[in-house]
């Protein structure tokens, strides 16, 4: 027997060295395959607010992604990923540049952009020869932000409307339209195309058959939806014949908490379900799956790719290159991996500022906690008080990552944002403005976690402004302002949409007044508090509002612009010109300063300078139907010779019919105003009389129909119509 077991173990311990081998063999055919493999173009692709767990390779209980499967199969997966901030623009900003937050800068989607000073991965690619592409879904990515750097095209036009806001984001069909359609344009020269895929953010609304099919778990539908758009990406790629040489990428920003933790969405807590990503890498000559079991994140990325071209890293990036990963030749060795969110700083919070060393996870705020992510993956059982030590020595490597990472010359990152922009964000749930960057906790300060509830509820006022539920928001708002009344920003939203929106213009004036006490110099308030004195009786107080904001900015083109157009009401014409020429000066292209100058020369009796400014703005906006019709009037019906051109007059009316359908009766009243200009009398006949009914039968002004019946005389006569101007 002894002989026999002996006898087994020598041919058990053969085995294993042809086992050993034969796997030698293929991890050396693997990175010959590598090598030899020429990676010619690269695309990397987002997709927003996707939490690992929800992708079938990932483990997920239904097929979500067999075209992410597809890839994994024959490429890299790695299970354990993390973004270093669970929102979209300061992690893209993470992405592309192999930096972490407190490095570059960016930490919030609200008022802050990617500085120059940074460098990203499409600008090292442009400069060594590939052409650079990117096809962005959401407005949070907006080139103004700065994510457009080393793009040769950068791609935000949003052009197919979306619930909601149809600017803030478009569907997952559009953007892999305009995909293809750049492949097929680009694929003789080698390239960088990344793209981006807003689907899976709230809300979930994927198209049909994805919304049938999963309409029980809407969001799992959306990543389904984005997996099926993954794979056109990937079919054109093969017909183009170049999936073999594309180094192809797939990732998220960040994840979605899915109520976990009290956390409906994401951005506010920094537990595994919002930052916990999939980053599946397939490089050409790779045709072995692997899962790699280290613990890796989205700043590795851009040193990834670099590593893998074979292009020289001389930047300070903090992330690694995984490519020794794909080809068995890495060693483990334990990552300290950050990850933070600002967000609670929104509320007078401390910051959560968090550390991975797998299989532990420190979050060090108020209240800091300690997990162990494999027994413990969904972090319910904080560890701190038995693993003191442990979570000591974690806090000093937060500190060590911070002291290594808070450059001296760090840029200031804030701008500010239009009210559209903003609007916008606030569609998406973006909260409130932008988050403070502060790394030093206030121990006097309240833990975040006191605070889920209220954001929520904040975050859920967002979505009822948007949906223009003005009344419930009032309500939410309301209640909100009772627990927090130090929060003095929420008074600017109760000010700014609600209270003005619901018709309580007393209180929204009184919410403004109480914030500028405190804060004199926000202008962009004190034009708003000036904007609804002026929507009420108080049009003086609002001038004097303006006129302090001008004298404090000089340069503030709205406020000379709602100044002009007060002083135009109170028929204080000659200062009203001197504000739309000064905002005219700062802004030459402003339309609406264009044509408020216009009109206010008009009042003056200048009709020749109207006409001027009236042109200039057509210039800027050929197809605005009003101020074709406005100049089309004066152009047709003036007793000055020098200024008449009836053709010119033609041309801009039936220009403001077309647009408008010929439904407008006063346009239609100026059309037929321009025939009988041009001596065309039968048709000004025609036109005036179709005014004239449409105009009745709409139950319409009724000066109207009687100014227009007595031009309808006129041109029975064979006369024009003639007008004297003020």
């Amino acid at each position: 027997m002894k002989s026999f077991g002996f006898t087994k173990v020598k041919i058990l311990l053969a085995v294993a060295v042809v086992i050993m081998i034969a796997a030698g063999t293929l991890w050396f055919v693997c990175v010959r395959k590598i090598a030899s493999q020429k990676i010619r173009n690269v695309v990397l692709i987002s997709i927003d607010t996707c939490r690992a767990d929800y992708l079938s390779c990932y483990g997920y209980d239904r097929k979500t992604t067999p075209n992410i499967d597809a890839l994994a199969s024959t490429g890299a997966l790695f299970e354990k990923v993390y973004s270093p901030v669970p929102l979209t623009l300061p992690a893209h900003c993470s992405m592309l540049t192999g930096n972490i937050p407190p490095y570059h800068g960016v930490h919030d989607n609200l008022g802050v952009m990617l500085s120059g000073t940074n460098v990203t991965l499409a600008e090292v690619l442009r400069e060594n020869g590939y052409k650079t592409a990117a096809i962005v879904s959401a407005i949070v990515l907006d080139s103004k932000f700065g994510m457009d750097q080393g793009f040769q095209t950068y791609d935000v036009g949003f052009t197919e409307a979306f619930e909601g806001d149809p600017f803030a984001e478009q569907q997952g069909g559009v953007t892999t339209d305009k995909a293809c359609q750049w492949l097929d344009s680009n694929a003789e020269d080698p390239f960088f195309l990344f793209l981006h895929y807003y689907d899976p953010h709230i809300t979930y609304q994927p198209p049909q058959p994805f919304a049938s099919r999963f309409a029980d778990n809407l969001y799992a539908g959306e990543i389904a939806f984005t997996d099926h758009c993954i794979g056109r990406v990937i079919d054109k790629l093969r017909a183009l014949k170049l999936y073999d040489s594309t180094l192809l990428i797939v990732t998220s920003d960040h994840g979605e908490m899915l109520g976990e933790h009290g956390e409906e969405a994401h951005g506010y807590f920094v537990y595994e379900s919002s930052v916990r990503v999939p980053l599946i890498i397939k490089a050409p000559g790779l045709n072995v799956s692997r899962r790699i079991d280290d613990a890796v994140g989205l700043i590795d990325i851009m040193p990834t790719v670099l590593g893998l071209l074979g292009i020289d890293l001389s930047l300070p990036v903090r992330g690694q290159d995984l490519g020794p990963f794909l080809n068995g030749q890495a060693e483990s060795s334990p990552r300290y991996l950050y990850t933070e969110s600002m967000t609670p700083t929104k509320y007078n919070c401390n910051p959560l500022l968090a550390i991975v060393n797998w299989p532990w996870k420190y979050i060090y705020t108020t209240e800091p906690e300690l997990y162990h992510l494999q027994d413990d993956p969904a972090e319910k059982n904080n560890l701190l008080k038995t693993e003191s030590k442990r979570g000591g020595l974690l806090e000093k490597h937060v500190q060590l990552i911070l002291d290594d990472n808070l450059r001296d010359d760090r840029p200031d990152s804030h701008i500010e944002l239009d009210e559209k922009t903003v609007s916008q964000l606030h569609s998406l749930g973006y909260v409130g403005s932008g988050a403070e960057e502060t790394f030093e906790l206030d121990k006097t300060k309240a833990d975040p976690k006191e605070y889920i509830s209220f954001h929520v509820r904040c975050s859920m006022l967002e979505g009822i402004r948007a949906a223009k539920e003005y009344e419930k928001g009032w309500e939410v708002c309301s209640q909100l302002l009772r627990e927090r009344p130090d929060l003095e920003s929420l008074y600017v939203i109760m000010a700014a949409d609600l209270a003005v929106k619901t018709g309580r213009t007393d209180k929204a004036i009184a919410y403004y007044q109480h914030h500028l006490q405190s804060h004199p110099e926000d202008y962009k308030t004190r034009n708003n508090l000036a904007t609804v004195l002026g929507q009420t009786d108080k049009l003086q107080k609002a001038v004097e509002q303006w006129q302090r904001i001008l004298r404090h900015e000089p340069e503030y083109v709205k406020a000379h612009i709602n100044l002009a157009a007060a002083l135009n009401r109170l028929g204080r014409l000659d200062e009203s010109v001197t504000h739309w020429q000064k905002a005219l000066v700062l802004q030459p292209e402003h339309f609406a300063a264009r044509i408020g100058l216009a009109e206010t020369y008009y009042r003056k009796g200048a009709i020749a300078l109207a006409v001027k400014h009236w042109d200039k703005a057509l210039q800027l906006h050929p197809d605005h139907a009003k101020t074709q019709n406005d100049l089309g009037w004066i152009l047709a019906t003036i007793d000055d010779p020098q200024l008449r051109n009836p053709e010119k007059a033609l041309h801009l009316a039936r220009q403001a019919c077309e647009l408008t359908g010929h439904k407008q009766p006063s346009y239609l009243d100026t059309l037929s105003a321009a025939y009988a200009a041009t001596g065309q009398f039968n048709k000004a006949i025609q036109i005036a009389q179709k005014a004239i009914t449409l105009t009745s039968s709409s139950g319409r002004d009724t000066s109207l129909v009687s100014d227009i019946q007595r031009r309808l005389t006129m041109y029975k006569n064979g006369q024009a119509y003639f007008e004297k101007f003020p």
